[in-house]
């Protein structure tokens, strides 16, 4: 029995969705910029799909959403597209807190190389940011913060609602993105009321095809290519539109919008079930990371006081449980987590995420939490023999 514990890194596609794929696949082949029927076949599946979308996420109008490839272009599009729009030569003081994921400190570092001067926020043992240190920070020529509404390592939803009010009270021109993949499925998205000029998401997160996303950018905000050749979505990303992702990402957010209140009570309950198990054996040897309440539904994270996380992520896998330490994109460039350096982590080696899927049955739970236990003993006992 193969038993998934990764889905805030990737989930699996729906089956709903797999049985249209090969409709789809057969009907929307043709381009959508075709001026012959089967080029406008595509075009309308398209339009109705971002209108649908756009339904489910709050978004009062259809020009305000990009399609992208994910959360990773979504976010430089949103961080340069914006930068360059207010002019490279002019530069300008730029926002984000220290627990972005790192396709929004990569492009902000760029645009440090070239003259923008960027601050990055603190946050708590919660990874919530200091919302002083914030207040106090933003000037008249803040031109852009970044802060995300839930981070993928700790699990913490922050309260972007309050600080979206702080930054317009204290700046109305100032621009807030907020990267909210992690979000997007689980809870309840209303762009308006979260109060952001700029928000990015991907579909892999909530069971959408791979190589899909979104990045919503409020009417009045105004940002330039990153990509050009083209006059797809307005001319703001070129390039043919990726259908088979945008008629995914509106059946999933169709099917799990409308049963979200059920997946998050089962989401919940799994993962409190899977927390009680652990702790109840390991309470001593284990910390648990992030907010326990205002948290994902269905994230557990917490690291090991004296084990390395990448030697029970391995003897986990043989036994076919899957589980991660941190953000994929830090895993295979082989460093350590910087999000659990900023929220004082002692031993951020042994990291360790559970991330709860639609897929996640209850009886896994206790032989995941018996084979957990067989692991740490085994290591355990491993280490004291090399004393």
């Amino acid at each position: 029995m193969d038993i998934y514990l990764d889905n805030i890194a990737s989930t699996p596609i729906l089956e709903e969705i797999k049985k249209d794929m090969p409709y789809w696949l057969d009907l929307y082949f043709a381009n959508p910029s075709s001026s012959h029927n089967k080029g406008f076949e595509v075009k309308e599946a398209i339009i109705k799909a971002r209108k649908n979308i756009c339904n489910y996420l709050g978004i009062k109008s259809t020009q305000e959403l990009i399609f992208t490839s994910g959360d990773i272009e979504s976010n430089n599009l949103a961080i340069k597209g914006y930068a360059i729009y207010k002019g490279l030569e002019k530069g300008g003081h730029i926002l984000a807190s220290q627990i972005e994921h790192i396709s929004v400190l990569h492009p902000l570092k760029t645009l440090e190389k070239i003259g923008f001067e960027v601050e990055y926020i603190p946050v708590d043992s919660y990874g919530f940011v200091d919302i002083d240190i914030l207040s106090k920070k933003i000037r008249k020529d803040t031109i852009l913060v970044s802060i995300g509404l839930a981070n993928r390592e700790i699990g913490t939803i922050e309260n972007i609602k309050e600080l979206a009010a702080l930054i317009k009270e204290k700046n109305q021109n100032t621009v807030f993105h907020s990267d909210i993949s992690a979000c997007v499925g689980l809870m309840k998205i209303n762009m308006e009321d979260l109060g952001v000029d700029m928000a990015s998401f991907a579909g892999h997160y909530f069971y959408a095809p791979h190589y899909s996303g979104g990045l919503y950018i409020k009417k009045g905000v105004h940002i330039r290519p990153i990509i050009e050749g083209g006059t797809q979505e307005g001319s703001r990303r070129p390039g043919i539109e990726n259908i088979i992702g945008i008629l995914g990402m509106e059946k999933a957010l169709k099917i799990l919008y409308d049963n979200l209140d059920n997946n998050t009570v089962k989401l919940s309950h799994l993962r409190e079930l899977l927390k009680s198990s652990i702790s109840t054996e390991f309470s001593d040897k284990i910390v648990f990371t992030g907010h326990p309440e205002k948290r994902l539904p269905n994230h557990l994270s917490f690291y090991m006081k004296s084990l390395k996380s990448e030697s029970i992520i391995s003897l986990l896998n043989m036994k076919k449980i899957y589980v991660s330490s941190n953000s994929p994109c830090i895993s295979s460039a082989h460093k350590e987590s910087y999000v659990l350096k900023a929220i004082g982590t002692e031993n951020p080696e042994g990291a360790l995420i559970l991330s709860i899927g639609l897929y996640t049955e209850e009886d896994m739970i206790g032989y995941v939490a018996q084979a957990f236990s067989e692991v740490i003993k085994s290591l355990e006992t491993y280490t004291k023999s090399l004393r």
